[in-house]
């Protein structure tokens, strides 16, 4: 999968999606993805499989389960296996919630 069908992918939550990040003010709940690694399995000098490594990120002012509930049964219904880590704005102004998936490329 390449970032455009994830892109795609992630649009049937119905919220905003970017590669990357946003500049300036969105409303949230929204989404950003990004390509943060890939990994080979290889032999005889060549790469037969590779999977890449994309971090999902959601942002949420405060704990909205609906939202990680919408991510979360769209990664499942596509059969799509994810870690999950929630971190807390310094300033306390969002919850930001990685999702670690590996997709084959």
């Amino acid at each position: 999968m390449d970032a455009r069908e994830l892109r795609r992918l992630l649009l049937e939550t119905g919220m905003e999606v970017h590669y990357g990040h946003f500049t300036g003010d969105h409303p949230m709940p929204y989404l950003t993805y990004r390509e943060v690694g890939t990994r080979d399995m290889s032999a005889d000098n060549r790469a037969l499989v590779r999977t890449r490594r994309w971090d999902i990120d959601l942002y949420t002012r405060g704990k909205q389960p609906e939202a990680s509930a919408k991510v979360e049964a769209l990664l499942d219904a596509h059969g799509i296996r994810f870690s999950a880590t929630e971190y807390e704005a310094a300033d306390g102004a969002f919850l930001q919630t990685v999702y670690e998936v590996r997709l084959m490329a």
